[in-house]
């Protein structure tokens, strides 16, 4: 092959090359923003798993709040 040709090759290489470079620096960049949001919907699931134990919890007070309620009633008429 002939120098220009050997030149335009090494020439197409090099900037292949560059585009790589810069494919990567992209892919790291979304790699990092992937952690984040694994990271953050770790802390989520980690926050919603006692939301069923809160409304629970809620709904005995409700029902203890309830009684007392109509307790003191019953023995505010007596």
């Amino acid at each position: 092959m002939s120098d220009p040709i050997l030149g335009q090759i090494l020439n197409q290489l090099q900037q292949m090359d560059k585009r790589f470079d810069s494919i990567d620096v992209r892919l790291e960049k979304m790699e990092d923003r992937l952690n984040t949001m694994e990271s953050r919907l770790d802390t989520i699931e980690e926050q919603t798993k006692n939301i069923p134990l809160l409304q629970q919890a809620v709904m005995e007070t409700l029902t203890v709040t309830k009684r007392l309620d109509a307790s003191q009633s019953a023995s505010e008429r007596k």
